[in-house]
Order: C-alpha cells, then sequence, then structure tokens
C-alpha cells in the first residue's frame, strides 16, 4: 500500500515538474535589448524658412524628416522645440530671445541651420554675423548642449551662384562652427550642402527637381536633404556623441 502511495506521489510530482517546464518555454526570455527603453532627447531646432519646411506640403522639414528617420532606425524619441521662423535671421532673433529659448527648451541637442539668403536680403554686416553665430553655440554649450552647426540644402539661389554672398555667409558659419568643433567635441559641422550637392552631380541631377522655387527645397528636396541628414546622424561617432 504505501508503495503503492508513494509511486503515485513520484508521478503526481513528475506531473507538475513538466507542466512548470512547459510553462518555463512559452516565455519569450527578458533581454536588456526588449526591456530598455532610450531616455527621450529633447532637441531644439533653430533656423530660417528652409529649416521650417517652408513649401513643403506639411511642413515637413529636412531637419524634422532626418529626426524621423533616426527614430525609425533606432528607436530613440525626440522632444522636439521648433523654433524655426521663415524671415528670421541669426542677428534678428537677437541674444534674449535666443536665450531663453534654450532655458525653456532644456536641450539636449540644438540644431542650427540658417538658410542665409534672408542675411543677404538685410545686408547684415558679416561681423554681426559671426558675432550671432559663435553666441548661438556658446549659449548652448553653456546650457550642456550637443550643437550641430548644418549647412542649408541646395537651393536654385545656391545652386546657380545667382547669390554669391550667400556663400560668403555659409563660408563665415563653417568657420565659426569649426572654431569651437576643433575644442569641443560636443560641437559637430555638417556641410549638408556640400553633401547634396555632391549627390546630386553623382546622380547626374540639377537642382531643378528639388526645389520649389528660388530659396527653398520641395516635398522632394525637403526628403533628400533629410536622408542624407539621417545618415550623418547614424555614423557610429555621432551616435556615440549624441548619445542616440
Amino acid at each position: 500500500m504505501s508503495r503503492t502511495r508513494g509511486l503515485m506521489r513520484l508521478t503526481k510530482n513528475l506531473l507538475i515538474l513538466s507542466v512548470a517546464l512547459v510553462t518555463l518555454a512559452a516565455v519569450p526570455p527578458c533581454s536588456a535589448t526588449a526591456t530598455a527603453v532610450l531616455p527621450v532627447r529633447r532637441v531644439l531646432l533653430v533656423g530660417g524658412s528652409a529649416a521650417h519646411g517652408w513649401l513643403d506640403p506639411h511642413r515637413d522639414s529636412y531637419l524634422q524628416r532626418a529626426l524621423a528617420t533616426v527614430h525609425a532606425a533606432t528607436g530613440q524619441a525626440f522632444k522636439v522645440s521648433d523654433h524655426t521662423i521663415p524671415g528670421e535671421t541669426a542677428v534678428g532673433i537677437g541674444w534674449a530671445r535666443y536665450q531663453r529659448w534654450v532655458r525653456m527648451a532644456h536641450p539636449d541637442i540644438v540644431i542650427l541651420s540658417w538658410g542665409l539668403l534672408n542675411d543677404v536680403h538685410q545686408h547684415t554686416p558679416m561681423s554681426a554675423y559671426d558675432a550671432a553665430m559663435l553666441n548661438e553655440i556658446a549659449v548652448a554649450r553653456q546650457a550642456g548642449a550637443d550643437v550641430l552647426l548644418v549647412t542649408p540644402p541646395v537651393t536654385k539661389a545656391s545652386a546657380t551662384n545667382g547669390w554669391p554672398l550667400e556663400h560668403q555667409y555659409m563660408q563665415a558659419e563653417l568657420r565659426d562652427a569649426e572654431f569651437y568643433a576643433v575644442r569641443d567635441q560636443h560641437v559637430h559641422v555638417i556641410d549638408l550642402f556640400s553633401q547634396m550637392q555632391a549627390t546630386l552631380m553623382a546622380r547626374s541631377q540639377t537642382y531643378r527637381p528639388y526645389s520649389a522655387d528660388w530659396a527653398h527645397p520641395n516635398r522632394a528636396g525637403h526628403r533628400l536633404a533629410g536622408q542624407l541628414l539621417a545618415e550623418d546622424l547614424l555614423q557610429p561617432y555621432l551616435r556615440a556623441s549624441l548619445n542616440l
């Protein structure tokens, strides 16, 4: 009788063990990759009408498109404070207003991308432009943000050299950003204009399929510029620096 009871108890225990093993097998292993949640990165966008997405049907600018592509590729979420303003310039926004934007946004990343034709029309003195650009970078760094200086996409005006002063301002902003970049690993220069120009040459294309007017990209122009900028942001050295 005791032997029968012992066999029954053993059978019952084996049954319980087998059910437990099946249950464990059905639950997927918990991995750090599956459960990790990337912290939201706060981004401040500063620029003019092209950076604002002017003449894109949905105001979906190359800056916004690039961040969306990075999010899709990495899962990194962004909280964007968009202070791109059509018709505005680096000098025009003024020190106090820019400082207020930085203070309110608490950005991890500041992206500066001026279109420069507004400066051409307003005859901005180069000394004033240099001072404004250096100030924007300095204020962002003092707030602990990484800075990306992004040159504007190719447009009819820049591609045809009809506005040579635009290139002078562009060279000035590159020079100002590189002044910081060689001393500070958290300041980055992305010459999107030259990258887009090289891409069009490689495709044997002109600016025409990508321009809405003489000063702004169309939807295809914003899409191409956003794709190129996203490829830059996804480079290992930038991902590491920006914690993406």
